[in-house]
């Protein structure tokens, strides 16, 4: 969908939801779906910790699949 269409319908959801029913204007899966399930929970990025963005890839510190040892799993 449009970025503007969202922001139409934001912008005029007071009149549009007096203008259609309930089954138009509710999410339909509430009933049957958990958000919280699906989507988990949402996490904030705190200043003092750094962001998922500067994390830095050293390959040769990488543990990949094969390469981890028997060990640190007993």
């Amino acid at each position: 969908m449009p970025p503007e269409n969202i922001t139409l319908v934001r912008k005029r959801w007071k009149n549009l939801a007096k203008i259609f029913s309930a089954p138009v204007t509710e999410n339909p899966l509430d009933a049957v779906a958990d958000l919280l399930e699906e989507r988990g929970l949402p996490f904030e990025e705190l200043f003092e910790i750094g962001t998922d963005a500067e994390i830095e890839w050293i390959d040769y510190q990488a543990l990949i699949g094969h390469d981890i040892p028997d060990t640190e799993f007993h």
